[in-house]
C-alpha cells in the first residue's frame, strides 16, 4: 500500500505534465494543418456555486445560469494565453506542496530512525 502523500504527489506531478502537454499541442505535430484551437462546442462550461442563505430556511446554494457559464467559458478561451501561466503556476505550486509533504515525511522518519539508533547505543 502506497503512502497517501506519495499518491498525492504523483497525481499533482502528472497534472502538471498533462497540462503542459495539452497547452503545447498547437506547437507539436499537426495532421492536415490542424490548429488545435479550443473548441467551444466540445467544452463543458464552468459552473460556479455560491453557498449561503438569504433568510432562515431559504435556499442554500446558488448556481450560475447557463448564459453566465457560457460567458465564463468564452472569456477563458479568449484570454487563454493571458491566464494560462497563472493556472499552470497553481498546478506547479500544488505539485511542490505535495513533494514537500513527502520530503517532510522522509525527514521525520529519518530523524526517528537516528534517534532510535542513538538510544540503542546508550
Amino acid at each position: 500500500m502506497e503512502d497517501k502523500r506519495l499518491v498525492e504527489y504523483r497525481k499533482a506531478k502528472r497534472a502538471v505534465e498533462k497540462a503542459e502537454e495539452w497547452n503545447n499541442l498547437p506547437s507539436g505535430l499537426r495532421y492536415q494543418g490542424d490548429k488545435f484551437d479550443i473548441s467551444i462546442p466540445h467544452c463543458s462550461a464552468p459552473k460556479l456555486t455560491r453557498a449561503g442563505q438569504k433568510y432562515a430556511g431559504g435556499q442554500n446554494y446558488w448556481d450560475t445560469d447557463e448564459e453566465l457559464n457560457l460567458a465564463l467559458l468564452e472569456y477563458i478561451i479568449d484570454n487563454w494565453d493571458f491566464i494560462y501561466q497563472d493556472v499552470f503556476s497553481r498546478l506547479q505550486d500544488k505539485e511542490s506542496a505535495a513533494l514537500k509533504k513527502c520530503q517532510t515525511f522522509i525527514d521525520d522518519l529519518q530523524k526517528a530512525i537516528n534517534e532510535t539508533e542513538v538510544e540503542e547505543e546508550d
